[in-house]
């Protein structure tokens, strides 16, 4: 895709595909929304790269059905992910991951920062995933995790001014300072971070 044309992925040219594409319409605007707030200037950037994807003539009917500022998505379903560093998006991008399902007994997990984060049915986590090594656990259930992401080819294609790494004053001079109240506690060594709807962001 870096070096050819810009096309819609095969499964969304597909009726299914189209179809499924306008049944996550709510959950993706609202998940764009999460990224703008925890990240403004990826927001920002992800919009630009739609509106220039909507002025070709052949993407154009798919890319209006395409309401988030992310232009990847992976769905992963019931599968334990070992560590890894995600190799088609940038340092400075945020991947967003939204967790679905009837299962128990799942965490996100950050060795190199020893924090593992409840990944319990209805988590939404940001985090740049090139820049973190990063794995799942498996679960007891039925688990569906949502990965939205930005790729780099894209975005470089377009001309596309890349964001910088987000940092917390940016809430203290543009918003004002906000906190984030969520309970710590060390089992096994590992942070467990809880409580927040918005968990592994800045603020």
């Amino acid at each position: 895709m870096e070096s050819g044309r810009l096309e819609t992925s095969a499964s969304l040219k597909l009726e299914g595909g189209r179809r499924w594409l306008h049944d996550i319409h709510d959950s993706s605007a609202l998940l764009g929304a999460i990224l703008a707030v925890v990240h403004p200037m990826l927001y920002a950037a992800g919009c630009q790269c739609l509106g220039l994807i909507q002025q070709d003539s052949e993407l154009r009917e798919m890319a209006l059905n395409w309401l988030s500022p992310f232009n990847a998505l992976q769905v992963i379903a019931n599968r334990e992910t070992p560590f890894h560093r995600d190799s088609k998006t940038r340092y400075t991008f945020y991947d967003l991951l939204a967790t679905l399902g009837n299962y128990t007994c799942a965490w996100l997990k950050f060795p190199a920062m020893h924090v593992a984060i409840d990944y319990s049915p209805g988590t939404v986590v940001a985090f740049c995933g090139k820049a973190i090594r990063h794995g799942v656990t498996g679960a007891d259930g039925e688990r569906l995790v949502y990965a939205y992401f930005m790729r780099e080819g894209i975005q470089n294609r377009l001309g596309i001014p890349v964001p910088h790494w987000m940092q917390a004053s940016y809430y203290a001079s543009h918003i004002g300072m906000c906190t984030v109240h969520h309970r710590v506690c060390i089992p096994n060594s590992e942070q467990v971070l809880t409580g927040s709807l918005i968990r592994g962001t800045s603020c």
